[in-house]
């Protein structure tokens, strides 16, 4: 019989108080449960949160275990790492979920090795199990298939993964699209998108004096290209600012190649980056130049939305560029075409006053339909 308060397994390798927006999805998505009468319980990544996961070994926690994954497992080659490199893991999550005894277990992916995580601990404890998707598996452009072999096996298992989940939650329109064509017809596919938290945000923009501010808030790295942005911002004589990495340089390197002001403030908190949204004139969102990242939103999307400043879209044709048009947020223009964007700079910084905040993208709006589809589980 399930409790008054169900108790929820989440398996997820991003979670507080590492960074990124995984992390923040996550976090969010199991302090809302909480708040809605759940009981959620977390083995997730610990150790340096300042430290990317692809150069460290993890470290896996539920309540008071800890247990520290093999390094010597890290030097395995691509072609043994199938779904992922966090295979070698699943001996370890599932010790250290084995008698928790939950009502249903949530595994967050990517990683997809949590997935299979969840589906082998749901039927140990007799539960349902609900796989949430971040980012899409076989149809992700990055995927490490080094033959058709290794297709298929990651083929097959996404279809074994979902085959046995009660219901899969999809962080974009058109991933829940893809997903529930491939789906068993009964299968419930949801979209979980991500938020932001309205408490953060007081909407208290005033213009800043001199040069017009293009603020850039989230991480750089390859497949996105900077440059057109860049050059852009020298086009329309305005000034960059941007939080978070720039991991390969490319950033820096244009910067320097066209003589760009730039402010570079690295890693902030996120209620500093949101207080820099609100002063900034423009925000700027930049996708690869690609047709296949349509189903892309970003996590800073929602926060863009949020903050009621105009919003410029470097994207290809896609999600993002969709939800800018559907807020009426701002100007989107292709990935390449830095004089676009020059002239999407001087007419966005014209617009004074801020727009309502999308109530739908709220964090306890997304939470309670997912909170709804659980109970619906149990």
């Amino acid at each position: 019989m399930t409790s008054k308060n169900p108790r929820v397994l989440v398996l997820t390798r991003d979670f507080p108080p590492h960074k990124g927006g995984g992390v923040r999805r996550m976090g969010a998505l199991v302090q809302g449960l909480s708040k809605l009468g759940f009981e959620p319980i977390v083995i997730a990544s610990t150790g340096d949160p300042t430290t990317r996961y692809d150069s460290t070994a993890a470290r896996f926690r539920a309540g008071a275990k800890s247990v520290k994954l093999g390094r010597a497992y890290r030097a395995l080659v691509p072609w043994l790492e199938v779904p992922d490199e966090h295979v070698v893991d699943l001996p370890q999550i599932l010790w250290a979920g084995s008698d928790v005894r939950p009502d249903l277990v949530l595994a967050s992916s990517p990683p997809y090795s949590m997935l299979l995580a969840g589906t082998l601990l749901a039927k140990r404890h007799g539960c349902p199990f609900v796989a949430d998707f971040r980012d899409p598996w076989i149809d992700y452009p990055y995927l490490a298939a080094p033959t058709p072999i290794h297709r298929f096996l990651h083929q097959t298992l996404e279809w074994r993964l979902v085959t046995s989940a009660s219901a899969v939650l999809c962080a974009t329109e058109r991933m829940t699209t893809a997903m529930a064509r491939r789906a068993r017809p009964d299968l419930k596919v949801r979209s979980f998108f991500n938020g932001y938290d309205p408490e953060l945000f007081v909407h208290s923009y005033s213009p800043t004096p001199g040069k017009i501010t293009v603020g850039f808030y989230g991480s750089i790295y390859d497949p996105i290209d900077p440059e057109p942005l860049v050059r852009a911002v020298v086009k329309a004589g305005a000034r960059l600012e941007h939080a978070g990495d720039d991991f390969d340089g490319t950033l820096a390197r244009a910067v320097k190649k066209y003589g760009a002001e730039l402010s570079s403030l690295g890693f902030v908190t996120q209620a500093e980056s949101v207080e820099r949204m609100q002063r900034a004139d423009v925000l700027a969102v930049v996708l690869p130049d690609d047709p296949v990242y349509g189903y892309w939103r970003t996590q800073k999307l929602p926060e863009y939305l949020a903050s009621g400043r105009p919003v410029l879209g470097l994207l290809p044709e896609g999600e993002a560029r969709e939800l800018i048009e559907r807020y009426d947020a701002g100007i989107s223009v292709s990935p390449e075409d830095a004089d676009g964007a020059a002239r999407a700079i001087s007419a966005l910084a014209q617009r004074r006053e801020a727009r309502p905040m999308p109530e739908d993208l709220t964090w306890s709006y997304q939470i309670a339909r997912v909170a709804e589809l659980l109970r619906s589980l149990l």
